[in-house]
C-alpha cells in the first residue's frame, strides 16, 4: 500500500506523475488555498504534505497524526509553525532553489 500525499497546489506534470509511482497522491485541483477546516480534513490521513502558504500548525499537526513530513512550496518556513513540527516529530522543509527554478522556465 501506498503512502498517502497531499499537494496543496496544482503543480507541473510531471511532477506530479512522478509522485503518482511512489505515493497515492491527493491533489488540490481547485488550486485555491482551504479553510482551516478543509486543511485539517485534507491532513488528516495523510503521511506527507507539499503545500504552499496553507498555515500548519499545532492544531492541523494534532489531526494529522500519520504526517512524517511537510514541504513548503516557496521559501522560507513562515507558514510553518516549527516549534509544534519540533514537537510533533514531524519534518518541516521548503522547496531550495526555488527561485533559481522559477527563473529557469
Amino acid at each position: 500500500m501506498k503512502q498517502k500525499v497531499w499537494v496543496a497546489r496544482m503543480i507541473f506534470l510531471d511532477v506530479l506523475e512522478t509522485l503518482e509511482q511512489y505515493f497515492d497522491v491527493v491533489v488540490n485541483r481547485d488550486d485555491r488555498l482551504l479553510t482551516r477546516d478543509e486543511l485539517i480534513a485534507r491532513a488528516a490521513d495523510k503521511n506527507g504534505a507539499l503545500t504552499s502558504g496553507d498555515r500548519i500548525d499545532a492544531a492541523v499537526l494534532a489531526a494529522a497524526l500519520r504526517l512524517k513530513g511537510a514541504a513548503n512550496m516557496a521559501l522560507g518556513y513562515n507558514h510553518f509553525d516549527m516549534d509544534a513540527f519540533n514537537r510533533a516529530g514531524v519534518l518541516g522543509i521548503n522547496t531550495r532553489d526555488v527561485l533559481g527554478a522559477m527563473r529557469a522556465c
